[in-house]
């Protein structure tokens, strides 16, 4: 089990742990990360060497000894340091301020708040983005690739959901993983199993056709229909009502809401309220358990996956996971500029 020690790596400031591969200053007894060191190539506090201010290793309190045998590695890698030693330099030393300004060209910017940091640092000190590895998801849009956020949200990226690893999740979902995933740990753990999604709410089939959900994008298609079925009567009544030519929609609006009964007959206003709430509910439902049912989509669908020993893996989580985005905004748009024709059109069908 990794252990936090006591003291920070005076080259990135991220605090130090057991199982971190850390080296020794042969002088002061400083401890650092082992790319940190070499990344400057000499002990993050040498102006304090020598000084009242030089680096003191801690002490067990009481005489009690440490649990971690990593507080005790100075000695047993005597032998190691000493390698290290050549790298240590006299700030008075002419060469120091050259060896400054090569350590200096072994740093680069962070990419996510811009400080400078050594190439080889396992963290960002200011951050904390992890800087040892690349990112395991790219950024959607190229304009956007210094903007950079924790691709877990806050989740281990080395523990698992319902059996299924983190990381791979991750990479299935694609599109805003660090939404998803911490909402994926609350479903797993049964404290919830709504979570408001606006574009399910606003257009669940399209939500779904987005996320690759292509079953339940077909069930929420053939509910979207039913209401309009039931509009149909009434969208047939108000294409047969003849007003006059030059009427906006505003005014057939007010006409037929000013006496309804004069143009409609019961059933159909028993119809077209059903209709509606059909619609409406089906919306509400989506707006409240579509991130639930996205996850058990997920999960499903990895495991199935990784049952298929005749498939490759890797090729199959990209061709089913990820997203349709330039697709379903096409659709999106076009039930934006034709959805109120869709009732219409059932009635002509229906009625003609």
């Amino acid at each position: 089990m990794s252990t936090q020690l006591p003291d920070k790596c005076p080259i990135c400031g991220s605090y130090l742990f057991s199982d971190d591969d850390i080296v020794y200053c042969p002088d002061c007894g400083a401890p650092h990360h082992r790319d940190c060191w070499n990344a400057v190539g000499h002990c993050g506090l040498l102006k304090d060497h020598g000084t009242e201010n030089e680096y003191t290793p801690h002490e067990p309190k009481d005489g009690a000894e440490l649990k971690d045998d990593a507080f005790n590695k100075t000695a047993a890698q005597s032998a190691e340091n000493d390698a290290f030693q050549n790298r240590t330099q006299d700030p008075e030393d002419d060469d120091f301020e050259r060896q400054n300004e090569e350590a200096q060209e072994r740093m680069h910017a962070c990419a996510s708040c811009g400080r400078m940091i050594p190439d080889n640092a396992q963290f960002c000190p200011y951050c904390g983005r992890a800087e040892n590895e690349a990112d395991d998801l790219e950024s959607p849009f190229g304009f956007f690739q210094n903007i950079r956020m924790d691709p877990y949200g806050g989740v281990n990226k080395n523990s698992s959901i319902e059996g299924v690893s983190v990381r791979k999740i991750a990479k299935f979902v694609s599109y805003a993983p660090n939404r998803m995933l911490p909402l994926f740990k609350q479903f797993e753990s049964g404290k919830k199993r709504t979570s408001w999604n606006w574009a399910a709410f606003l257009s669940p089939f399209t939500q779904c056709f987005f996320r690759k959900m292509n079953l339940q994008s077909f069930l929420y298609f053939l509910v979207d229909l039913v209401g309009c079925v039931l509009l149909s009567p009434f969208y047939n009544t108000v294409l047969n009502i003849d007003f006059p030519v030059n009427t906006t929609s505003q005014q057939m609006t007010a006409t037929l809401l000013n006496n309804p009964l004069k143009y409609f007959t019961a059933d159909t206003m028993i119809l077209a309220g059903l209709g509606l709430l059909v619609l409406l509910s089906v919306r509400i439902f989506a707006g409240l358990y579509n991130n639930f049912i996205y996850k058990k989509h997920v999960i499903s669908t990895i495991k199935a996956v990784e049952k298929d020993l005749d498939a490759d893996e890797e090729d199959e989580l990209l061709r089913k996971g990820g997203t349709r985005p330039f697709l379903s905004l096409l659709i999106f748009m076009m039930i934006l500029y034709f959805g109120n024709y869709i009732p219409a059109f059932i009635a002509r069908l229906l009625f003609s």
